[in-house]
């Protein structure tokens, strides 16, 4: 990876360059002391935010090869330092991507000016290029653990004997609601070491033929949804799979498409330089999935959670999930993604477990925020400079935008576990 113009870090291979930019980022004080003045409830206010910053995301969204990664820090990286202050920095991170690295170095100025019109309770600074290059490899590979936070799989043996696959797959959806990252910010700024939680986002088209793949698989759960064939060794139908009733809700919802068409590959990962405390994916899982306290319907929420701790143990795909972390990239870790489901996941059904609507972004990626009455969590922003221009207005409506609920059960072709 080397310096290039305009403060951009650019890297690649023939045929593939990628340009990278950063911004440090807290949370405005201003806003929480207007809220508190205002009296809003802390749950409204949450709402509030999450709606600007989905509104934000909408506004930036292209399926071009462009990234974000969010980075709640703590400890030290490069010549910055947290250590004993008990405070976060948080960076913003973009990638873009390009055949040739002019195109690149292009789309990567487009993309930051996109990337520093942020909701008005955030303030920002650009990160010079030796501060990018330190937040995207904050200490030495080598030293890395991960732990990566995934949704949930859900899979089911299928015993019927017209059943197109052996094994059947469905999810959870990600709460829509803005639920309370504050404890778990405050519990990483207390772990020992430097630890990143990183929370990345790659829009996502949704294609024709992910609909159709989809449709077929909500056909053929609703079949093995009701009664079967008669079987004589049990002398009497076969009977209808409850799971199978679940799944099928979930892929006729998929298989509309218009509603998910603008999604995004999401991958949240705790990456540290000694052993991540087993109590902190999970906490990250339990706030993903809306564990922490009620919903915003004061509905708890039954079953296991949405999201999943999946360590990355073995030392290959450390390497690779290390990789893929210091470069805004995805990868598939067979070991460590595949969960407990018995047959090899196909490419649709990954797709699937990485794949988050907008409405469910706000689950994990959430821009800091400080909560009144409550001690502070990041370290203060920098100072406007001043003669400051007024900050531009986020993409999107000052309300946000009404963006479409997932089902009340979510789940290449239509293997379902029987693809390679």
């Amino acid at each position: 990876m080397t310096p290039g113009d305009g403060g951009f870090l650019e890297s690649g291979s023939p045929g593939a360059s990628y340009c990278y930019s950063g911004l440090r980022i807290a949370p405005d004080p201003a806003a929480a002391h207007s809220a508190a003045a205002a009296g809003l409830p802390e749950g409204q206010r949450r709402e509030s935010l999450a709606r600007a910053e989905r509104a934000w995301l909408d506004g930036q969204w292209a399926d071009d090869g462009r990234c974000w990664e969010l980075r709640t820090i703590a400890g030290e990286w490069g010549a910055e330092s947290t250590g004993g202050s008990g405070r976060l920095s948080c960076v913003l991170l973009a990638r873009a991507y390009a055949a040739d690295g002019r195109r690149a170095r292009a789309l990567a100025g487009t993309l930051s000016t996109g990337m520093s019109a942020l909701p008005r309770h955030v303030r920002s600074e650009p990160m010079s290029r030796e501060q990018t290059a330190a937040a995207l490899s904050p200490f030495p590979g080598h030293l890395a653990h991960v732990v990566e936070v995934r949704r949930r799989i859900h899979w089911q043996s299928i015993r019927r004997s017209e059943a197109p696959f052996p094994v059947g797959m469905t999810l959870d959806p990600y709460p829509t609601e803005a639920v309370d990252w504050q404890p778990v910010w405050a519990e990483l700024a207390r772990t020992p070491g430097t630890v990143v939680l990183g929370v990345r986002l790659e829009p996502a088209s949704w294609r024709v033929r992910d609909s159709e793949t989809a449709r077929r698989l909500a056909q053929a759960f609703e079949i093995l949804s009701r009664p079967g064939r008669f079987n004589p060794a049990i002398g009497r139908e076969e009977p209808g799979l409850p799971f199978a009733a679940r799944a099928a809700d979930f892929y006729a919802w998929l298989s509309d498409g218009a509603h998910v068409r603008r999604g995004y590959r999401m991958r949240v990962t705790l990456a540290a330089d000694r052993p991540i405390p087993p109590e902190l994916p999970e906490w990250v899982a339990s706030v993903m999935s809306g564990r922490d306290g009620e919903t915003s319907t004061g509905d708890p929420r039954p079953g296991p959670p949405a999201a999943v701790v999946s360590p990355v143990r073995d030392p290959e795909e450390v390497r690779r999930a290390w990789h893929a972390f210091a470069t805004l990239h995805d990868v598939w870790l067979s070991r460590a993604h595949q969960q407990d489901v018995p047959v090899p996941l196909g490419e649709f059904e990954r797709a699937l477990v990485a794949r988050v609507v907008t409405a469910e972004t706000n689950a994990a990626f959430r821009f800091p925020y400080e909560t009144p009455g409550r001690p502070p969590v990041f370290h203060p922003p920098a100072p406007p400079p001043p003669a400051a221009r007024a900050r531009a207005a986020p993409p999107g409506p000052e309300e946000g935008i009404p963006f479409p609920e997932p089902p009340a059960h979510f789940g290449r072709d239509d293997h379902q576990g029987g693809a390679a």
